[in-house]
């Protein structure tokens, strides 16, 4: 199993449409507010997400996005690749977008109902930052997952690092179980705010990769992702993370459906 650290900034070609897309998708979105403010908080993260979109699929694939709303990565994927999204509320939230920029969007609630596709309908699943959002059955939603990749396909996950500095740092000096989003009542707040679940919980790499495994996957490598950067801290959590970057704030698994 290969592992990877994350450069400092994704390539210029990614970062330029992340930003071309996210400046003009966010005044079509139902909570313009929200996803501006998401767009400055993940604006590195989706340009890298763009960049092993690249690294790991070959243009022309038939990619399944999982959560793709609100269609910042989905529309640059777009361009090199036959992508489906898959979404409960993305009619919702995003009818204008779906329509105006040709969207293929599956309606389905993942933590209950089926994907509406056919066994092995995708080359590639992408699924960035769901996971640990998802409060229903999580075996069933990743069967599911498994169930619509092809053999030999190649699914890319990201998720909060609970196994990261500021995760350790929450967990003995604070008392909490959190890397990005914390508290319990303000992750389920989220169900009134915006209709979506915020985090049930945050993982760390071996719980992930041990889950898949059971599933059905076979682990193919890590990518340790994200950096700090504000409070004393936070900086020398930087430099730590370059030594030993399995303490990033994020993780990517690579893994793939056995042949």
């Amino acid at each position: 199993m290969f592992t990877m650290k994350e450069h400092w900034l994704p390539t210029v070609e990614s970062r330029d449409i992340i930003d071309k897309y996210g400046n003009e998708l966010i005044p079509k979105q139902l909570k313009p507010d929200h996803f501006r403010d998401y767009l400055d908080a993940h604006r590195a993260r989706l340009g890298f997400d763009l960049d092993y979109a690249e690294k790991f699929f070959a243009t022309g694939q038939k990619i399944l996005e999982v959560g793709g709303l609100p269609f910042f990565l989905t529309i640059p994927l777009m361009k090199k690749y036959d992508v489906t999204t898959v979404d409960k509320i993305t009619a919702e939230y995003s009818s204008e977008i779906v329509e105006s920029y040709g969207v293929k969007s599956l309606n389905c609630d993942l933590d209950c109902e089926p994907i509406p596709a056919d066994d092995n309908s995708f080359d590639g699943i992408i699924m960035n930052e769901v996971f640990e959002h998802l409060r229903g059955n999580l075996i069933f939603t990743m069967k599911e997952i498994l169930r619509v990749l092809r053999p030999d396909g190649l699914l890319l996950m990201s998720t909060p690092n609970l196994r990261s500095a500021i995760g350790i740092r929450n967990l003995v000096f604070r008392g909490q179980a959190y890397t990005t989003m914390g508290g319990i009542y303000e992750n389920y707040s989220y169900l009134y705010k915006i209709g979506m679940m915020g985090h049930v919980r945050e993982y760390t790499p071996t719980e992930v990769t041990e889950f898949l495994q059971e599933i059905g996957f076979r682990i193919e490598g890590i990518i340790y992702r994200g950096c700090y950067a504000g409070s004393m801290f936070l900086n020398l959590s930087q430099y730590f993370t370059r030594i030993w970057p399995q303490f990033k704030p994020l993780f990517s698994v690579v893994a793939r459906k056995p042949a």
